[in-house]
């Protein structure tokens, strides 16, 4: 039973994380830009991101506020996308 709703959480946590990559991605197409993550956000795609691409996770490894702010670059996007989409 705890199992099933940790797992229907980390469903929810990934499709609405998707989301605001999608979303982000629609609106700075090929630009670098500022997208806006929560703590819990950022912690889970460095723990997606691992040692796929190193110089992103220590990038995001930085920022540990509430509220984060982050410039990043279109193929950044593009990488975190592909990465939690598969996971």
């Amino acid at each position: 039973m705890q199992s099933d709703i940790e797992a229907a959480q980390s469903r929810t946590e990934k499709a609405a994380l998707l989301k605001k990559l999608t979303d982000f991605r629609s609106r700075n197409a090929n630009r670098t830009g500022i997208i806006r993550l929560n703590g819990s956000d950022v912690t889970r795609l460095v723990e997606l991101i691992g040692d796929r691409n190193p110089v992103l996770t220590s990038k995001l490894a930085g920022y540990s506020r509430p509220t984060n702010d982050i410039t990043l670059l279109s193929n950044e996007i593009d990488c975190l996308l592909k990465i939690v989409q598969y996971s």
